[in-house]
């Protein structure tokens, strides 16, 4: 592992250094093994160790692996997992009744997630559900811009009904995300009013639901077709009065910017970022928590190293990661997760940590 050169008498008297003959020795990967392969757990205390165990080990809830490391049949590894008032596991209708992580259960498509476990009758994951749904929001944060594709064509046609006072029909393809505008187009209102003679105001509306650019081109006798300034600019100007109107109009109503709200709410506002409780962390071995209790930040963030092997806690200084890191990987120890964890810190931490470890865990 080592070769060490020799110091002769004249190095020795010059640097004074003492004198010593050549030397070498084996490295320990001659006599014993050093890599040495981790060790699959074979049992669990409890049901948070035997879900932290397959969630390292697989990414998801394995019944049967949960099941043997407790020593239990399936059916009541189940139970532990789902039973409770705070369910480590819940059973989700949309993958087949497949037992998913809590934490990824209750992330997502939230709103898709409560309509499914209402239609199976869950009532455990209805009141978890619940709990966790985003706030919803207000007429004041939702912007409905015309020619947002979330807008029923109702709302189109209606407004464009107002403008020209008469029918309007809007449709909209999903396919091909296009609009299609329908109505009098001869009219004072359509060619004056909210349009211009070359552009009447359903080509406008067309153009304003599809963001596409407007351009008048006129054709000489010789079929060349030049830009005509002056009309697009009057059909441009048509296009943000249309726009100021639509702005006016749109929640104007209280039925209809009740129903839009509620609609862009349904649509948009359904996700929950995922997020990691470690509520049900004991920690074992750690000192009491009238000498020292970690934050619930910092137990969220130790199982979300415990069942995730990469994660980066990018904290500020103050916010208690020192603990949380050494948290994590006496878990993971205890747990049979890793087998010799390591943190690497600058020189001059090295007491500090030291210090920090013996303070959590003496």
């Amino acid at each position: 592992s080592g070769f060490k050169k020799e110091v002769t008498a004249a190095k020795a008297k010059r640097t004074g250094m003492k004198a010593s003959p050549s030397r070498a020795s084996k490295a320990a990967i001659l006599s014993r093994p050093v890599a040495i392969p981790p060790v699959a757990a074979d049992y669990a205390e409890n049901a948070v160790d035997a879900l932290a165990i397959s969630m390292s080990e697989t990414g998801r809830v394995s019944v049967k692996r949960i099941a043997s490391l407790r020593g239990i049949s399936e059916e009541e590894a189940a139970k532990e997992l789902t039973g409770g008032e705070s369910p480590l596991a819940f059973v989700d209708p949309e993958q087949g009744y497949e037992i998913v992580e809590r934490n990824a259960y209750l992330s997502g498509n939230v709103r898709r997630k409560l309509e499914a476990a209402k239609g199976a009758d869950l009532q455990v994951n209805i009141s978890a559900l619940q709990a966790v749904q985003p706030e919803q929001w207000t007429s004041d944060k939702v912007r409905a811009r015309i020619g947002a594709n979330w807008i029923p064509t109702a709302v189109y046609a209606e407004f464009a009904g107002k403008l020209l006072d008469s029918k309007a029909r809007v449709t909209y393809s999903e396919l091909t995300n296009v609009f299609q505008v329908t109505g009098d187009f001869d009219t004072a209102a359509a060619t004056t009013t909210w349009g211009t003679k070359r552009v009447p105001f359903t080509e406008i509306l067309t153009a304003m639901l599809n963001s596409s650019r407007i351009a008048v081109y006129d054709t000489d006798s010789d079929g060349n077709r030049h830009f005509n300034q002056t009309e697009t600019d009057a059909a441009n100007d048509k296009k943000r009065e249309i726009s100021e109107a639509f702005d006016d109009w749109v929640f104007k109503d209280s039925d209809r910017r009740k129903s839009l709200t509620q609609l862009f709410n349904d649509k948009f506002n359904t996700r929950v970022s995922r997020q990691y409780d470690g509520s049900h962390l004991s920690f074992p071995g750690k000192v009491p928590d009238q000498i020292i209790s970690l934050r619930r930040g910092q137990k969220n963030a130790v199982w979300r190293g415990i069942i995730e092997d990469a994660v980066l806690y990018d904290h500020a200084v103050g916010a208690g990661k020192t603990f949380t890191g050494i948290a994590r990987a006496m878990e993971r120890r205890r747990m049979g997760l890793s087998k010799k964890p390591m943190v690497v810190v600058p020189n001059h931490m090295v007491s500090e940590w030291a210090t920090q470890a013996y303070r959590l865990y003496p």
